[in-house]
């Protein structure tokens, strides 16, 4: 099906597919079209959008009906039924196994597609980290925090000869400086990144939000502006909080944030998504989950957490894989799964267990519409969800009620 869409006021032609879509909701609990943030451009982008509100419960009878996540004490670990103790240890040591491989096999076993579910995942939060930039260039020009203003006209400092600036040089009035670090905490954001160890989200949306804040950097003047760009990010950076159970995985992300030079924007913490002990209630701003939630021993005491620590109109968005819809591709990907998987992870793990248990977790989670009935079971409301790449992953959306 041909259909045109308008992405920031050009019209853009691509071949856009929307298997089922259905909407329920009611004037109170209705979810804008405008959040889903569709690309018809490319394959591994969305194929299908729904959203799940009270008019679905009847549908699916829903007081009279739960999602089987155990059986008399019973979990899920791949294909087998374990006890709630088991699981958790039996997660942690797969996980510590392959943390070092981790990243590696994620781009071998997606043929790299994973970046780009990840890439348009983060993508949904544009809107919030816009509205967080908006704020922050509001107050910079409340503060003539602007270096084209006549006020901050530069000084280059005789025996410095290589043409760079210091501080002295870009904040010529210490009250405005300060001024500018007290106001910039006004509007300070958390995002809290569950199951997030090697801290491949967090990276995605320090990058992201740079972008949206300062585009390019300009060109003119180059030491300067470098400055400017790197102090004014220092001063707004929204708070990310990346959480792990798994301290070998959150060893392996802050390896990577000192690479990337981002290990002072990001807060490590070691903690089960399903007893947030260190984090308050109505604290966080925004939560993800990236691959993280079928892992979950009780995703239903998970759900009741990360609802607690969520401020009021606060959002939940959670990237997970999915069910195949279509039969033909379903064959193959299965074999996929079952045979190709656990051949690479033999190959360059030395292990083909941790990839046995990832291929069976994702042929037994929960489908979509359950997992989205899951989320509004526990509280959340304008729950919807988009699939991706003919329903191999799905990005779930959900808020906590002002």
């Amino acid at each position: 099906m041909w259909n045109c869409h308008n992405f920031g006021g050009k019209n853009m032609v691509g071949i856009f597919f929307r298997i089922d879509l259905r909407s329920f909701g009611t004037s109170s609990d209705q979810f804008s079209s405008s959040e889903s943030n569709a690309n018809p451009l490319a394959f591994a982008f969305p194929l299908k959008s729904c959203v799940y509100a009270p008019q679905l419960a009847f549908y699916l009878s829903v007081n009279n009906f739960s999602i089987p996540l155990s059986h008399a004490g019973l979990y899920n670990f791949g294909f087998k039924k374990v006890t709630e103790e088991i699981k958790s240890k039996l997660v942690y040591n797969l996980f510590s196994k392959v943390s070092n491989k981790y990243d590696l096999m994620n781009d071998l076993m997606s043929l790299r597609l994973h970046r780009c579910w990840k890439d348009q995942f983060v993508k949904e939060l544009d809107l919030f980290l816009r509205y967080h930039s908006y704020n922050m260039q509001k107050d910079m020009s409340q503060n003539n925090y602007d270096p084209s203003n006549k006020n901050y006209e530069m000084y280059k400092k005789e025996d410095n000869s290589n043409g760079d600036y210091s501080e002295q040089d870009i904040y010529p009035d210490e009250e405005k400086k300060k001024s500018l670090d007290q106001s910039s905490n006004l509007f300070s954001c958390k995002i809290l990144d569950l199951a997030g160890g090697t801290g491949d989200i967090a990276f995605r949306l320090l990058e992201r939000y740079k972008r949206i804040c300062f585009g390019e950097k300009k060109k003119c003047n180059k030491n300067y502006y470098e400055y400017m760009y790197d102090k004014t990010w220092e001063n707004y950076i929204p708070n990310i909080i990346v959480c792990d159970i798994n301290s070998d995985m959150i060893k392996v992300g802050m390896e990577r944030a000192k690479e990337l030079h981002y290990d002072k924007y990001i807060t490590w913490l070691i903690e089960n998504a399903e007893h947030l002990k260190s984090v308050e209630d109505n604290s966080i701003d925004v939560i993800t989950l990236s691959f993280g939630i079928r892992n979950f021993t009780n995703i239903s005491i998970a759900l009741k957490e990360i609802h607690r620590v969520l401020k009021p109109g606060g959002r939940f968005l959670c990237l997970e894989f999915s069910k195949v819809n279509c039969d033909v591709i379903n064959f193959f990907y299965k074999f996929y799964l079952n045979n190709i998987i656990p051949l690479l992870g033999k190959l360059v793990v030395h292990s083909e267990h941790p990839y046995k248990y990832l291929a069976e977790s994702i042929q037994t989670f929960l489908s979509p519409e359950e997992l989205a009935q899951l989320i509004y079971q526990n509280c959340f409301r304008n729950v919807s969800y988009t699939i991706m790449t003919c329903g191999v992953v799905a990005i779930h959306s959900a808020y906590k009620l002002v």
